[in-house]
């Protein structure tokens, strides 16, 4: 919730809410090599449901009568194909280990002993991750509900248009969640895909037969119900990093207080 809600509001980069839900999973009380592999095979599960997400909004294009040698049919063929190839070689670096690679090389160019400690937890990381991605009952569990959730989330394109006045069918809002889903992930270096979005609904929406107006009200729609889960997600996390300060500044006090007692005996 949080890390989602980081992604879509904050002008930061696209991992930030990774990053983030990280350091809250480690303040809960999470080894920090599990919470980063727990988060790093989430964002490739992600990914890869968006692929199959993506996959499934072109078939739905197409049997709505999209022309197959369209410009949008061919971009988004071609995007997907990238895309998969790019997360395919990444779950294989990340099964290779990439990571303690990465620090053992980094250890060997600094020849230093502060690295040493890097390369340790480089390792763990490496073997968290590898003891994640060998549950593939609970792998296989987590990608059917991301892409339950991204089947499920069309629904809300298709009941804001139907409130909006210009109803469509089903496949057709099947359609324009799934590939503006694949939008908003190509464009990931801005920043809640801000701009991006509008101009995809707009090209999108031509489609199925919607104007602009209409289009625009529809990502409106969309950045409404962000700044509604969004909002109380970043209030939520300002609320648990607020009892962490409380939380250490009370075992500073605590610390100092019991010092003095300490060397009077």
């Amino acid at each position: 919730w949080v890390g989602i809600s980081v992604n879509s509001l904050l002008p930061a980069a696209p991992v930030s809410g990774d990053l983030v839900r990280t350091r809250l999973a480690i303040l809960g009380g999470v080894p920090a090599s599990i919470a980063g592999a727990t988060v790093i095979a989430d964002v490739t599960l992600g990914a890869l449901s968006q692929v199959a997400f993506t996959v499934l909004g072109l078939v739905a294009l197409l049997s709505i009568g999209g022309d197959a040698s369209g410009p949008v049919l061919n971009a988004t063929i071609l995007g997907v194909l990238l895309f998969g190839a790019l997360i395919t070689a990444f779950l294989a670096l990340q099964r290779f280990g990439i990571f303690n690679a990465i620090a053992r090389l980094s250890a060997r160019i600094a020849q230093g002993r502060d690295w040493l400690s890097l390369v340790g937890g480089a390792a763990a990381f490496d073997q968290d991750l590898r003891a994640v991605y060998a549950r593939r009952g609970s792998l296989a569990r987590s990608m059917w509900w991301r892409l339950s959730s991204w089947i499920v989330g069309t629904g809300e394109t298709w009941l804001g248009l139907l409130f909006l006045g210009h109803p469509i069918g089903l496949v057709e809002a099947f359609m324009l969640d799934s590939l503006i889903q694949a939008v908003r992930g190509a464009a990931f270096a801005v920043p809640a895909g801000l701009g991006i979005q509008e101009v995809g609904l707009i090209v999108l929406g031509g489609l199925v037969g919607l104007d602009r107006e209409s289009s625009l009200a529809l990502s409106l729609v969309k950045r409404a119900r962000e700044l509604g889960i969004g909002v109380p997600g970043l209030i939520a996390w300002q609320i648990v990093e607020g009892r962490h300060l409380v939380r250490r500044a009370r075992g500073g006090d605590m610390t100092e207080a019991a010092g003095p007692r300490s060397h009077d005996r």
